[in-house]
């Protein structure tokens, strides 16, 4: 039998949760956790990646096919033009967990890591809701966790109240993405802290401040650092941000 010590040091190749999607109630989708040892995005820093994903569909065929509807929701990104589509390319980081997944890469939560060990070992380092994949479709492992920057499209779901009837607030650690001030607005009625994506000489309202981060800059103010986009549990304005392609949030 191996000791905790080696199960959390094999937990650095990853961590992956098997749960049911809360935004159907019915297709198996996996939560993995990688970037233990270190992670490059730039505009993130050195924080843990989470990958939502179906569990027995490529990332790839489930968009293609609509079948992602389980772990990004009613996202309007997901199928928009091509100034408004999703900036994560399935094919890639995506797809590469996945396949390592189910070649048996990861510790399986429940089969080679306990929940709790899971749990406190991902909150151990600082991480981030949703690389790909709504937060909102794995309540059960994200309310366990105090991620740096979390983002959902399901903020005007009826899915958010019925997990506060359980007594699990979303708001509390993710921002509501928006696209609009109309939709920055009728979120923030509704006690969310709001990220919302701003064309190049669109005003920003009274009560927001751009993203901080800038790639032109020589010390750039990565998402690790910042902190801003923690949810309601951050004290500070609702947060705006220009298209940035592949290093949008």
């Amino acid at each position: 039998m191996k000791s905790r010590r080696q199960r959390m040091t094999e937990a650095t190749r990853g961590i992956a949760f098997q749960q049911t999607s809360a935004l159907d109630r019915i297709t198996p989708i996996i939560v993995v956790f990688t970037g233990f040892g270190g992670s490059a995005n730039l505009k993130t820093g050195d924080m843990v990646q989470s990958w939502i994903m179906l569990e027995h569909v490529e990332p790839v065929t489930a968009w293609q096919t609509h079948e992602d509807y389980a772990v990004c929701g009613s996202c309007d990104l997901r199928h928009g033009s091509s100034a408004t589509r999703c900036y994560v390319n399935k094919g890639h980081a995506p797809l590469a967990v996945h396949r390592a997944y189910h070649r048996g890469k990861y510790l399986v939560v429940g089969k080679d890591i306990s929940w709790e060990e899971a749990i406190q070992r991902i909150n151990m380092t600082p991480n981030r809701g949703g690389s790909y994949g709504d937060p909102v479709a794995a309540p059960a492992v994200f309310s366990r966790l105090r991620p740096v920057t979390s983002y959902t499209h399901q903020w005007n779901q009826p899915v958010v109240g019925e997990l506060l009837q359980d007594g699990i607030d979303v708001r509390r650690n993710n921002m509501a993405s928006v696209e609009t001030v109309y939709q920055k607005r009728k979120a923030n009625e509704s006690g969310w802290r709001t990220y919302r994506i701003v064309k190049e000489g669109e005003s920003l309202d009274t009560d927001e401040i751009m993203c901080p981060w800038n790639p032109d800059e020589p010390r750039k103010v990565q998402c690790v650092s910042c902190g801003l986009c923690g949810g309601k549990d951050v004290q500070a304005p609702n947060i705006a941000v220009r298209p940035l392609g592949r290093e949008h949030h």
